[in-house]
């Protein structure tokens, strides 16, 4: 187990399952938690507030280097986050600015360190999530044909969530990556 602690301003989003993720910097052992791996994850280390968030402990989902700089996130082939502004929200930002504000005055720019990410919503609660954001994007509830939109959420969440590719993107980008097929032929 690799136990991590967040400052308060990210505890009740870690608690609550909005945050899913951390950036951390590269360890002086070089251990960092690894897929499969169960994650301890407290606010107040080492103080009496110490409180741990969640538990059980949630599973780690993946792990990537990446690198934030000004004009964005890389991942370690090279390759730049298509939308840092998603990311920076994930982890618990309110913009890939804010975020690049904070890692900037934090480590300095660039900063080298590792995505880790952890399984924590339950399917029951990644499909709902799903289907809230499907439902709150396109602003209706049924289609042309008459189908239900939370009908058809319902059954694309359940898809994405048993991919383990899908799943890591997360509810709220899978369902827009779905909503950006609509009406298509």
């Amino acid at each position: 187990m690799v136990a991590y602690n967040f400052q308060t301003r990210f505890a009740d989003a870690v608690a609550s399952g909005q945050k899913c993720q951390t950036i951390r910097a590269q360890r002086k052992d070089g251990r960092h938690a690894q897929p499969g791996d169960r994650l301890q994850l407290y606010t107040g280390m080492r103080t009496k507030a110490c409180r741990k968030l969640i538990d059980p402990d949630p599973v780690c989902a993946g792990i990537e280097p990446v690198v934030i700089d000004a004009n964005g996130i890389h991942l370690s082939d090279g390759r730049s986050v298509p939308n840092p502004d998603m990311l920076a929200r994930w982890d618990g930002f309110a913009s890939f600015a804010e975020m690049a504000e904070w890692f900037d005055k934090t480590h300095g720019l660039p900063f080298t360190g590792m995505l880790i990410q952890w399984d924590r919503l339950p399917k029951d609660g990644w499909i709902e999530r799903y289907v809230a954001h499907t439902l709150a994007c396109c602003g209706f509830t049924h289609f042309d044909d008459g189908g239900s939109v939370a009908d058809y959420a319902r059954e694309c969440a359940a898809a994405a969530f048993d991919d383990p590719y899908y799943r890591s993107d997360g509810p709220e980008a899978c369902a827009e990556g779905d909503m950006e097929y609509w009406g298509e032929d």
